[in-house]
């Protein structure tokens, strides 16, 4: 076993470093968790005022009277759906990166948590 090899000192800092290692690691989550809450309600509000939105220019359009009107508020809901499917993007793409970082924490955790069991 690791820890038959090791003076008991050294086995007191190994312990010590790995401990810290561990509280670190929970830190670091449960900042990453809360950041990822933050993102997600953020992310709810965003997408309740985009329906609104999405209604108000259906509503403007089937109330414009004139070509050119309604042409513009055509083209401002197309502009709106690629900004929505832009944010939608960015969406996927701090999910991805949440569940990378999370990954990386809980092996690193994991980790620490093993090098601590086998110096006992």
């Amino acid at each position: 076993m690791a820890g038959d090899d090791i003076g008991p000192a050294q086995r007191d800092k190994l312990v010590e470093e790995a401990l810290h290692a561990l509280k670190q690691a929970d830190a670091e989550l449960a900042s990453l968790v809360a950041l990822h809450r933050q993102m997600l309600a953020n992310t709810q509000r965003l997408s309740k005022l985009a329906v609104q939105l999405s209604h108000a220019i259906t509503d403007a359009e089937a109330k414009a009277g004139d070509t050119k009107a309604r042409q513009q508020l055509q083209e401002l809901n197309t502009n709106f759906n690629l900004m929505q499917l832009q944010i939608g993007q960015s969406i996927d793409e701090e999910s991805r990166r949440f569940t990378l970082v999370s990954n990386v924490l809980k092996t690193r955790h994991d980790t620490a948590k093993n090098s601590i069991n086998n110096i006992r």
